[in-house]
């Protein structure tokens, strides 16, 4: 049996990892059973996504680009901050299918089958599928909250570190600009992002705090899109980190590297986490490629953790009402405003 050099384990729920670290000669499988399509997410791609991916500009026409963003407080006051980053958001079936694509045409095998078992056998990764195993020597776990490789080679990952997320899909709002409304009894909130067609409405919180947003949503969805009716709502879990101990487990070895959603890697504030997949996975090929899967583990953490546990302890303030209060009136002051918005935008 051939033993492909590395082998890119993706889910339903993942975005394959970037390619462009690939150099001619690295013979690389991709399992993915299920590109293109719409995965439920806000769709948001960060201005610091665009300057560190100049490949995903292609796509801007795709989507919705702005630099405004309303912020809403529990009392319903209102306050638009703008910034010099340009975000924009887009159909993930258009963002993720891209992604793929660039993949194979770089020289990715594409395996259009889910990854069912994993094991070592002979220094080597075997990965079963349905049309039979794979082999590879070095494996990237790039398959979301809920990933294999994770469970296989770390554990599960403890779910008080987990939130829910929530959305509908409808025609493109004709609203200003995309919109951030806190909760103020716990943290996350609910937004508008607006695409180049349709518009995200959505909420997310705690999994262990997610009593009633079944009902926070449909209100929500009253007052931003009156008079529509409410379409089929798409949930999923997402990684939030509470705190440190949500990184305590190592993310690589000497043949493996977990990236994305799967290692927990999204911003325990804004929630995004296409920026950090897309990083951790150039991390990863850069030291898949050098010979040493296991440095993966010390990049990433001097790379982006010091934002996470940075993040981490912000987003306590969003269980006081008082404080996003306060936030909120502090937005119209210019300079304010601008820090908010790149602080929510990773301008």
């Amino acid at each position: 049996m051939k033993t492909a050099d590395v082998a890119v384990v993706g889910e339903d729920r993942r975005d394959p990892s970037r390619p462009r670290a690939w150099p001619p000669g690295a013979s690389v499988l991709l399992f993915d059973h299920t590109h293109p399509r719409e995965k439920p997410c806000g769709g948001g791609i960060s201005a610091s996504a665009r300057r560190a991916f100049p490949e995903i500009e292609e796509l801007v026409p795709l989507g919705k680009t702005g630099t405004r963003l309303r912020i809403a407080a529990p009392s319903g006051r209102t306050v638009s901050v703008t910034g010099d980053g340009a975000t924009f958001a887009i159909d993930r079936a258009v963002f993720d299918a891209a992604l793929f694509d660039r993949a194979v045409k770089l020289g990715a095998t594409p395996i259009r089958e889910r990854v069912s078992n994993l094991r070592r056998d002979d220094g080597a990764w075997v990965l079963e599928t349905g049309s039979g195993p794979r082999c590879a020597r070095v494996m990237i776990g790039a398959d979301g909250v809920a990933s294999l490789v994770r469970r296989r080679l770390i554990g599960r990952a403890d779910l008080k570190h987990a939130a829910l997320g929530a959305h509908v899909l409808v025609d493109r709002l004709e609203s200003p600009s995309a919109l951030v409304r806190f909760f103020g009894d716990r943290r996350g909130y609910a937004w508008v992002f607006n695409r180049r067609e349709r518009s995200s409405i959505g909420v997310g919180m705690p999994l262990d705090r997610r009593n009633g947003w079944q009902l926070a949503l449909a209100k929500f969805f009253t007052e931003q899109a009156p008079g529509r009716a409410m379409p089929p709502v798409v949930s999923w879990t997402l990684p939030l980190a509470r705190g440190e101990e949500a990184f305590a487990e190592r993310m690589a070895g000497d043949d493996w590297c977990v990236v994305g959603d799967a290692a927990g890697h999204v911003d325990p504030l804004t929630g995004e986490g296409i920026y950090y997949a897309m990083w951790g996975a150039e991390i990863a090929a850069q030291c898949v490629l050098a010979g040493r899967p296991g440095d993966y583990e010390p990049r990433w953490r001097e790379a982006y953790l010091p934002v996470f546990l940075r993040h981490a302890r912000t987003a306590r303030h969003l269980e006081h009402r008082r404080r996003i209060e306060l936030l909120v009136a502090a937005g119209s002051v210019p300079f304010l405003g601008r820090r908010i918005y790149a602080s929510m935008t990773s301008g």
